[in-house]
């Protein structure tokens, strides 16, 4: 809520490091989003889907990616 996207990124990636993780992913994959570093949120968002693609976090950030890039067909997927 405060936008300290890039601190937080730094937070998520050490998590991930420590164990690999869908969430940590995921929140890492929206924080990269945030920044604008959209090919980095993109592998992180796709490994957390790889992780666990029955978590529905990978598939929202999937989502909010895809609508930055005006694919919303393939967003609406995502989302359901």
């Amino acid at each position: 809520t405060r936008h300290e996207f890039k601190e937080a990124a730094t937070l998520w990636a050490q998590l991930a490091d420590i164990k690999p993780d869908a969430y940590a992913e995921a929140y890492l994959g929206w924080c990269h989003l945030q920044l604008g570093e959209k090919q980095k949120a993109l592998h992180h968002i796709n490994k957390s889907i790889r992780l666990n693609p029955k978590s529905i976090e990978g598939y929202r950030y999937l989502g909010y990616y895809l609508i930055g890039e005006g694919k919303v067909p393939e967003a609406v997927k995502a989302f359901r």
